[in-house]
Formats: C-alpha cells, sequence, structure tokens
C-alpha cells in the first residue's frame, strides 16, 4: 500500500500531523537559539546531573558519558526496580539496565523542553528515592549541583529569547 500510494503522492495512513507540527516548531527554536548553543546546554545540564547523582552515591557507567541520557552505577544492595518505581511516584519516570546490565544502573533523559526547577526536582526525588532505600544522600548538595551548573547561561550572541531546553 505504501509502495502503491507513493507513485500517486500519498501516503496509506493518516500522517502524525501533530507530531510533525511539534518536531517544525522544535527545530524551529532551536535554529533561532543556534544549534551548537542548544548542544552546549544539554551538555551542561548532563553535567550539572553526574554532579548531582555523585552527591546522591551514583557513579557514572561510562567513561564518557552521553548529554542525552545519564547512566548510572547504583550502590551495591540497592534495587533498581525500588528506585525506578519511586521515581515514578514522584512524578519521574526513568530506565534501568538492559542485558547483563538489569538491575545495576539507573538511566535518566532530559533532552528536549526542560528547565533548571525540573531537574533541581529530578536531583532531588533521586537523591530522596536512593535515601528511602539507604543510600548516603546529600539532598541540599544535589539540588545545589543543579542551580550551580550554569545551564540557562546566555549563549554566546543569543538573543536571550526562551528555546528548545531552555525553558520557558
Amino acid at each position: 500500500r505504501f509502495e502503491a500510494g507513493r507513485t500517486r503522492g500519498d501516503t496509506p495512513f493518516t500522517p502524525a500531523v501533530e507530531t510533525v507540527q511539534i518536531m517544525h516548531r522544535s527545530l524551529s527554536m532551536m535554529r533561532r537559539a543556534g544549534f551548537s548553543a542548544v548542544a552546549r546546554r544539554h551538555a551542561r545540564a548532563a553535567g550539572a546531573m553526574s554532579a548531582a547523582a555523585e552527591r546522591c552515591s551514583l557513579r557514572p557507567y561510562s567513561e564518557c558519558p552521553s548529554s542525552a541520557v545519564q547512566v548510572f552505577r547504583l550502590p551495591e544492595g540497592c534495587r533498581q526496580d525500588e528506585i525506578l518505581a519511586r521515581l515514578e511516584r514522584k512524578g519521574f519516570v526513568a530506565a534501568g539496565g538492559q542485558d547483563e546490565l538489569k538491575g545495576t544502573v539507573v538511566r535518566l533523559g532530559f533532552l528536549g523542553l526542560f528547565d533548571v526547577e525540573t531537574l533541581v526536582r529530578l536531583a532531588r526525588a533521586l537523591a530522596t528515592s536512593l535515601g528511602e532505600s539507604g543510600v548516603m544522600t546529600d539532598v541540599p548538595a544535589a539540588e545545589r549541583c543543579i542551580r550551580d551548573g550554569e545551564i540557562d547561561a546566555p549563549a554566546e550572541g543569543g538573543s536571550g529569547e526562551p528555546f528548545l531546553g531552555l525553558g520557558a
């Protein structure tokens, strides 16, 4: 059906119009801000989240972590399923490990439209969830890592206008 429709300039299914519109708006915002500014902001956010996770007794899984998804090793005896359930009750969805990492890591993704306060809430939720499992955490220090991460620092030559990932 798809191939036959292509020859007529048609598709066999209704496109996800809203998704295309959201993608168009997001890319327009990113273009206005500058793609490199958006990438730098995400790198700052990832660095701040990594510093916050260290205050929660978590170690990064990768020696060269991504700015898109942060993966942290859980302390010995800490149950991944319990941490994920606690995070969800606090309003955040995270993922656990797969294959040989199942039960040993927690994965946090935070690209897209977010602001500093959302990341502060995520750091707090992570710290308290781990603390409820008996892990030594420093909630105020984790929150400070996010607030001090200069995540919303103005882009060089930027307009100061909110853009995707800059929060409004």
